[in-house]
């Protein structure tokens, strides 16, 4: 039952239920870590620099070798752990096979239009990345630039897969912490 101390967050056509203190605009997002999931999955040799200013913008080098073509048919999946002050409350989170460029386009069309026109070679269609070998340096991204009505305020534990063409080729495992607005 949906009361109003909970709140609906819609995923494309999945949602969850959380409670509306839990919930709010996107605040600053910090970065802890950032590794290969376990049992490693990385079919594009994805290497990633991450460091974080008091500002909160993060500073991102990434380089990854894409063997094949990747379009629409690529999706991205999400099982995240909340953590609850004590223990980590398994998959809190859950977002599935969700359509990736989809969800850059939408919620992170700053951060990926940045990107695409960094990235070297460029990468030119926003829903298309061609094969070949792709270099990013001292890229910015700042949480302003999501594009998300609310979020779910916590420490979280995610595993990311990429997965093309039924395929996961890329698993990365993020711990993050979204915070409200007025925290800093």
């Amino acid at each position: 039952m949906i009361t109003t101390t909970n709140l609906v967050l819609f995923i494309g056509v999945n949602f969850i239920v959380v409670e509306a203190s839990d919930t709010g605009p996107i605040g600053p997002v910090t970065v802890y870590e950032v590794q290969d999931c376990d049992p490693a999955l990385d079919e594009l040799n994805f290497e990633l620099t991450l460091l974080q200013d008091v500002d909160q913008k993060d500073k991102i080098t990434l380089s990854f070798s894409l063997p094949f073509d990747i379009g629409v048919d690529a999706t991205v999946s999400v099982d995240a752990d909340k953590f609850d002050g004590s223990d980590w409350q398994k998959s809190a989170f859950v977002v599935e096979n969700k359509p990736a460029f989809k969800f850059l386009n939408d919620f992170v069309s700053p951060i990926w239009n940045n990107f695409r026109e960094q990235a070297v070679p460029k990468i030119e269609k926003p829903s298309e990345m061609l094969a070949g070998d792709y270099n990013v340096e001292l890229f910015y991204a700042h949480y302003m630039d999501i594009n998300t009505p609310q979020v779910p305020y916590g420490r979280f534990m995610a595993s990311v897969y990429l997965t093309v063409d039924d395929v996961d080729v890329v698993c990365k495992k993020l711990e993050v912490e979204f915070t409200p607005p007025d925290s800093m």
